[in-house]
């Protein structure tokens, strides 16, 4: 922690009175467990620390933790341990004492529930000579209240040092365009300033601020940070939620789309979702529906020059040269465009082809084309495939612009599952009797290894050592797999194969699906609609209109929770929402612990 020497001297005195008062009044002494090993790691220097057996401790979401607080000037301590705590806020205490330093000071308790699948968890927090009182925090965790409101383990350091909020309200002096929280950059090297001014480099009219938590009510962020926008610019604001980033947005009055429609697009749906890995092309996706050039148009003038286009927001695909290398040398001339489907519906709207396979998009497509003047009118033949790029990514539909013979064949390329882009490319290229897409440098390592196995008469040394290499590689990633792979990684692969399962299904087997989920889903109306009575029976807040838009948002979020509730289709989907459920209910007992405080006095 940075301390100047005279605040040091001025908190001197109140922290050896609060540290005397703790001794005196704090229970008795736990027995050794992993509150004492996690003490002794954050009293020598760590900012977090968990237990190895902790489940919801997402390993991105300490990574970030622990670059936010170590760039805080005010104290932060967490311990995630998998032991009882117990309800009277000894163990944050116990861990204030032995840090001994104003501050912020958190214990969350993970315990199994015999009798669920899902943990008991339980939370602990002290504070120790802050600028902020309890009512304080309390309002800054309301704050967090709603979908793309932030983390409250990541806001409180904005909270007490003000040094994200004022980077964020910088960008509507225009100066600048851009801003990311440094804490960002250390946790994930590769989100920074110079990945925001690369994809938005044709999105002149856009703000966008890159952090891991600001404080306040995220209204009010927007509403200052949308302040002076021309009338076709917008804002973007991405922090981190739970397990990913959120993105919340702003937009001028010339701009032709709704906000949700913009959020869905960049989130992948209005409950906003960007993990790391996919934040470039979720980004990639949004610089597409606000760049000042269509998508259709921009692909066209891209395809007058290349073979193969893939919009950067296609998920898992890096190797776009090596096909059109290859789409270069076929036999049978053909363009080829990957797009992203939201863009396009959002753009066309209306007159995006809807009804599976279809020649229009790709008749449209073919009309932006500058063709060669050689090019004759049999060779103009265009695939536009349209990809569905979250969760994994699927592909929706494909339009083909071309003789008969060539429309049937090129239909049959589309391909699912894991690898589904390289997959559909590589049956194109038959068709097209173009050569195998190569790996970059695949000629020149089997020229290399051809060299050395005739210069050895077999077997070359280097291949033996890079057989023995590869194997430890192949142990060592097994284990890291085993240990890294969090719950939240479990859960999007779960989202991504479902995904992709269900675009699969047929009427008979969605039907079955349903009836599976029927009786959850039964069990989930029920949570819903006590939660509903309860919301009903609420009186008007008193205490503050803060008070009030937290309220509204619990309404909110209940009113996505029974839309989310109609929609679902499995058991994931019902299993998804009851956990919400449950923490919606959690969140309206702190509301109605605020509302129970007494009146700020005149």
């Amino acid at each position: 922690m940075r301390i100047t020497a005279g605040r040091r001297a001025r908190l001197a005195g109140l922290l050896g009175a609060l540290m005397l008062f703790g001794l005196l009044t704090a229970p008795p002494a736990r027995a050794a467990g992993q509150l004492e090993e996690a003490i002794a790691a954050l009293a020598g220097g760590e900012t977090v620390w968990v237990a190895e057996d902790y489940q919801d401790a997402d390993p991105q979401l300490v990574e970030l933790l622990r670059a936010r607080y170590e760039r805080a000037d005010t104290t932060f301590r967490i311990a995630f341990v998998t032991e009882e705590i117990g309800e009277d806020g000894a163990a944050a205490q116990q861990l204030a004492a032995a840090i001994g330093e104003p501050g912020v000071y958190m214990v969350h308790s993970e315990t199994r529930n015999p009798t669920s699948d899902t943990p008991d968890r339980s939370e602990q927090r002290t504070t120790v000579g802050i600028s902020l009182g309890e009512w304080d925090l309390f309002d800054e965790e309301m704050a967090r209240v709603g979908i793309g409101k932030g983390n409250i383990l990541l806001t409180l350091p904005d909270a007490l040092d003000d040094d994200v909020r004022p980077g964020v309200l910088a960008l509507a002096d225009g100066e600048d365009r851009f801003f990311v929280d440094p804490a960002v950059t250390e946790a994930f090297p590769s989100l920074d300033e110079a990945l925001l001014e690369s994809v938005f480099a044709e999105v002149p009219r856009l703000r966008v601020a890159l952090v891991s938590g600001v404080s306040g009510r995220t209204e009010e962020t927007m509403e200052a940070l949308a302040e002076g926008l021309p009338q076709d610019g917008a804002a973007l604001l991405l922090q981190w939620q739970d397990e990913d980033f959120s993105a919340v947005m702003a937009t001028g009055s010339g701009v032709p789309y709704s906000i949700s429609d913009l959020v869905s697009v960049v989130g992948s749906s209005a409950i906003s979702s960007i993990t790391v890995e996919e934040m470039p092309g979720r980004l990639s996706l949004l610089a597409s529906a606000l760049s000042e050039t269509d998508l259709l148009t921009d692909a066209g003038e891209r395809l007058a020059e290349q073979t193969l286009y893939v919009h950067p927001g296609t998920p898992d695909f890096d190797a776009e040269a090596a096909y059109e290398e290859a789409l270069a040398e076929a036999a049978t001339p053909v363009r080829v465009a990957v797009l992203p489907e939201s863009v396009l519906a959002l753009q066309l709207g209306d007159d995006l082809p809807w009804g599976g396979d279809d020649t229009e998009l790709a008749a449209m497509l073919a009309e932006h084309i500058a063709w060669d003047p050689g090019t004759g009118a049999g060779d103009q033949r265009v695939v536009v495939y349209r990809v569905a790029p979250y969760n994994g990514g699927h592909i929706a539909g494909m339009s083909v612009a071309a003789d008969e013979e060539f429309t049937r064949q090129a239909r049959g390329t589309q391909a699912g599952g894991d690898g589904f882009m390289t997959a559909t490319l590589d049956a194109l290229l038959e068709v097209v009797a173009a050569p195998a897409a190569g790996a970059p440098g695949a000629d020149g390592a089997e020229e290399e290894r051809a060299a050395a196995e005739t210069a050895g008469g077999g077997t070359s040394v280097t291949t033996w050592v890079a057989l023995a290499v590869g194997a430890i590689t192949v142990l060592t990633t097994a284990n890291l797999l085993v240990r890294v792979l969090s719950p939240r990684r479990r859960r999007i692969q779960a989202a991504t194969a479902r995904s992709r399962r269900l675009a699969r299904m047929t009427p008979e087997q969605l039907a079955k699906e349903r009836e599976r989920a029927r009786i959850p889903a039964l069990a989930a109306r029920t949570d819903l609609e006590r939660l509903d009575d309860v919301l009903a029976g609420l009186p008007m807040p008193r205490t503050s209109p803060s008070q009030v838009r937290a309220l509204q948002r619990i309404r909110s979020d209940h009113e996505r929770l029974l839309q989310a509730h109609a929609d679902a289709v499995t058991w994931d989907d019902i299993a998804a929402i009851r956990q919400r459920a449950k923490q919606l209910n959690t969140v309206l007992d702190l509301w109605r612990k605020l509302e129970s405080r007494p009146p700020a006095s005149g």
